[in-house]
């Protein structure tokens, strides 16, 4: 079994490392947010304790060799009327070393939200790489995509 090396960051420590978590999101809200999100609205959610932050620990600590983080995201739970979610989101990396993390990433999301009594785990992704990642994964018949958000521009 994998040992999750995903750290949970204290909200209290969290502003220390936002510098660099901050250039780590951008990429994915630029990418992801179409006009409903920012940077800045993210701090914020963050600060207020309505997400928290994971940051990937390597061998040497939160930051590689490189001196940067290497990968992060943020979750939430969710509670809905029938069922409990674990909202995951935010997702990013600095650059193609998913490898490194993928498996320790599943463990994080699994054990977080078993410890949490969720039912699932949630993740919205304009990009459609993460099917192929997602089916990559053990729990592929646990898997079900339950629709696609659509945008008409007027």
């Amino acid at each position: 079994k994998v040992m999750s090396k995903f750290l949970k960051l204290d909200n209290e420590v969290f502003n220390i490392f936002w510098p660099d978590l901050s250039k780590l999101f951008i990429k994915v809200i630029k990418t992801q947010a179409s006009g409903r999100d920012s940077l800045e609205l993210l701090h914020t959610k963050i600060s207020n304790k309505l997400l928290d932050v994971w940051v990937y620990r390597g061998e040497d600590g939160v930051y590689n060799d490189d001196g940067v983080i290497e990968a992060a995201f943020c979750t939430s739970i969710t509670e809905y009327p029938g069922k409990r979610s674990l909202f995951w989101g935010y997702m990013s990396a600095d650059n193609n070393t998913m490898n490194n993390w993928k498996e320790s990433l599943w463990t994080t999301l699994r054990n977080y939200g078993n410890q949490n009594q969720c039912d699932c785990i949630e993740y919205f992704s304009n990009r459609t790489g993460w099917t192929r990642v997602l089916e990559e994964n053990d729990d592929v018949e646990n898997i079900e995509p339950i629709g696609t958000v659509f945008e008409i521009k007027l």
